[in-house]
């Protein structure tokens, strides 16, 4: 009576432990083939276009570069006297997929120079964690800059501000250029990934791949199939599911994350049963053997 149950339970471990390629390949050929030729294009996809635009609350990090000497660059100076920055972490550098290089060789100048970065005629320059000297848009989406005022960048592309600032920038600076860069683009990634959490991108256009990648590798029994993304829209939550596994996500209007987007990574359903169904089983079939065991035992004694 015991052995055809002892089977079934081992054939059910054999079999939620086998995880097939299907369920774990990102971006399979939708249509299976196999042997296909190598370095050659064989399909090609139209990626929605997507591109970040500021709005109030959001921090910007300024960086002008020109041929005016840095003792004039008023800019830097305020950011100076905010207050000295600290550079990122190493963990946190690891984690955030824009900066990071940039990051790591700052700090082995700022080694080098006793933890004070400086400019190429020696004045101090702003330092450590871009966020703690950042600015900050208000509600109108303005930004003010010492000696130049308010200055709207609402609804603009990075490159837009650039080119705004520039000109602005014109008979206070000589030939300037203008780097504006994100600071505050958060997401979350919760679920079947390595390090579940809150996570910062320098990077305006950070793909749905570089979020997951950036809590580390999803588990051995995560849903890659089913990836739920939960989006702030105007004014609503809007709640959409991404199938990883298919090429045909490459033109996904979900391709690039969103500033605050939350991306819940499923486990699969073998891990419920790995988890809870093994052990149940195994329970079950204790108890039914312990119940075997005692009427063997009465019946012994009775004869």
């Amino acid at each position: 009576m015991l052995k055809p149950v002892l089977l079934l339970v081992l054939f059910c471990s054999m079999f939620s432990s086998c995880i097939t390629r299907k369920k774990i390949t990102y971006l399979q050929d939708a249509e299976g083939r196999k042997g296909l030729p190598t370095d050659e294009v064989i399909r090609s996809f139209d990626r929605t276009s997507y591109d970040f635009k500021l709005k109030g609350g959001d921090l910007i990090s300024i960086k002008i570069g020109s041929l005016t000497s840095t003792e004039y660059d008023f800019i830097n100076q305020y950011a100076v006297q905010m207050g000295s920055f600290m550079y990122l972490s190493r963990q946190t550098m690891q984690n955030n997929s824009a900066g990071g290089q940039t990051g790591m060789r700052q700090q082995q100048m700022m080694n080098q120079m006793g933890g004070q970065m400086v400019g190429d005629d020696g004045k101090p320059i702003a330092q450590g964690d871009p966020q703690a000297t950042g600015f900050l848009l208000n509600d109108a989406g303005e930004v003010n800059l010492p000696k130049i005022g308010l200055i709207n960048l609402e609804g603009q592309t990075l490159a837009e501000a650039e080119d705004i600032i520039e000109e602005k920038l014109k008979g206070l600076f000589e030939a300037p250029q203008v780097r504006v860069q994100i600071l505050n683009f958060r997401f979350t990634v919760l679920g079947e990934v390595d390090h579940q959490g809150v996570y910062t991108t320098y990077k305006d256009k950070t793909t749905l791949f570089e979020a997951v990648a950036m809590a580390g590798t999803p588990g051995e029994f995560s849903d890659r199939s089913e990836l739920k993304i939960v989006r702030e829209h105007g004014g609503q939550t809007e709640v959409a599911y991404v199938n990883l596994l298919s090429e045909d996500f490459l033109k996904s209007p979900y391709y690039y994350i969103q500033p605050n987007d939350v991306i819940v990574v499923p486990p699969m359903g073998a891990r419920s049963f790995r988890k809870y169904g093994i052990q149940d089983a195994l329970t079950t079939v204790t108890f039914l053997t312990s119940i075997v065991s005692l009427i063997a035992l009465i019946r012994t004694i009775q004869e």
